[in-house]
């Protein structure tokens, strides 16, 4: 997954708390609130992206994530 704050010009990768993930969906809360996802792995981030938590505990390993 990549980040870019200034339109496409420059790109980073945020990890700060973000595992090898291999992101198959993404979405955005009302609240502003990130959600990352892919099978069974689920990860949010409430600054933009900057730091990232898990939230797939419990989570089967084949569970549909949807927004």
């Amino acid at each position: 997954m990549y980040r870019s704050t200034d339109g496409g010009a420059t790109w980073t990768t945020p990890t700060t708390g973000l595992d090898t993930l291999g992101t198959v969906a993404l979405a955005i809360g009302a609240s502003g609130r990130i959600y990352a996802g892919s099978v069974g792995r689920l990860h949010t981030s409430d600054d933009n992206g900057d730091t990232w938590t898990p939230r797939h505990e419990g989570l089967p390993a084949t569970a549909r994530i949807e927004s």
